[in-house]
């Protein structure tokens, strides 16, 4: 269990929770050398969280999103992209609240990664702030999900790029969330 604030990805597979968000299933963007490596990382990334959802609920996802949001550190803690009880979750959890809302009913968010300074490539570092970087991966899935190998389940309607922030922060996740059939899938 995760050591603050929402859930495991193992449990929102399982079906114990209610619709909750998971940071546990993160990967890391550091040892990536360039934008392109990185957004084939996420990709894969998706794509498996897609089909193990799938596969242990006995349900299809019915749509997902692909979104980004900000990351603060804890007070006292070390930050690190891949241990979320380094992080403070105010920024997910806010993405979460506005959609598990009705309107939205979504089943659960799942952080895909935290971009930090380290995980912008080394030649990009100084060109491009984090949030720039977040923000280019984004929508370099969009692309990928909307276009170049497109997924009739993509909920996002367009690749506006939402608010950047006015205070800096360490870190954006990277996040998708998901909905699920109500009904289980026919084997």
């Amino acid at each position: 269990m995760p050591r603050s604030g929402g859930t495991t990805f193992g449990s929102l597979c399982s079906g114990i929770v209610r619709p909750n968000y998971a940071c546990d299933s993160v990967i890391s963007l550091r040892e990536k050398e360039s934008l392109e490596k990185a957004k084939d990382a996420l990709i894969e990334r998706v794509q498996k969280i897609l089909s193990t959802l799938e596969k242990k609920t006995g349900r299809n996802v019915k749509e997902f999103y692909i979104g980004k949001t900000c990351v603060q550190k804890h007070k006292r803690r070390s930050f690190g992209p891949m241990d979320p009880g380094t992080w403070r979750k105010d920024g997910i959890s806010s993405r979460w609240g506005r959609h598990k809302k009705k309107s939205y009913g979504k089943d659960g968010l799942v952080v895909l990664a935290v971009v930090d300074r380290e995980a912008v490539p080394s030649e990009c570092r100084g060109k491009i702030h984090q949030e720039n970087y977040a923000l280019a991966l984004e929508q370099q899935l969009l692309h990928h999900f909307m276009i170049e190998d497109p997924d009739d389940r993509i909920a996002n309607e367009t690749f506006s790029t939402g608010r950047t922030e006015k205070k800096s922060s360490i870190g954006h996740a990277i996040y998708m969330t998901y909905t699920l059939d109500r009904i289980k899938a026919a084997k």
